[in-house]
């Protein structure tokens, strides 16, 4: 059999090779051989602080539920999330800020009433973009916020 133009390594060692008889002379060649080469594959730091950050949002997430989540908890799970660098200074102030008002409410603030803090969040950025005529600093904070909490909603 001729097949011509074909220039793979493997199908050249599987080629048999005849002998002057016009019998098959080395069968070795047509089983594959082993190799003892290894692959290896480094990741970059980059990348391996990526994963780790990733464990700890999957860790974070499996502790707290965003949708049943009270103001103390809240702060606990900022604080996490600040030291993982999963949100910036800025996005944890606004996560933790004391939204009392009971001065002007007449209704008494309780940190530990569990409220969706997801939704809240999200009903806060889609007002936010609906009314501001460009992308103000405020409005890029709270997305990125959103964005955080909402990657640590769907990992639990």
């Amino acid at each position: 059999m001729t097949i011509s133009g074909v220039s793979s390594p493997f199908y050249q060692s599987v080629q048999p090779s005849y002998g002057a008889t016009g019998k098959i002379e080395n069968t070795t060649s047509l089983i594959p051989q082993k190799s003892s080469q290894t692959d290896s594959v480094s990741i970059s730091t980059d990348a391996q602080n990526r994963l780790s950050q990733s464990k700890t949002e999957v860790d974070i997430a499996s502790r707290y539920d965003l949708t049943n989540i009270s103001y103390n908890e809240k702060v606990e799970m900022g604080k996490e999330l600040l030291a993982n660098e999963s949100i910036t200074n800025f996005e944890y102030a606004l996560m933790t800020f004391p939204h009392d008002f009971s001065g002007i409410t007449g209704v008494k603030f309780d940190p530990n009433e569990k409220v969706d803090f997801h939704g809240k969040m999200k009903s806060q950025l889609e007002f936010m973009q609906s009314h501001a005529g460009t992308r103000h600093q405020d409005i890029v904070i709270q997305e990125n916020l959103f964005s955080a909490l909402d990657r640590i909603k769907n990992l639990s």
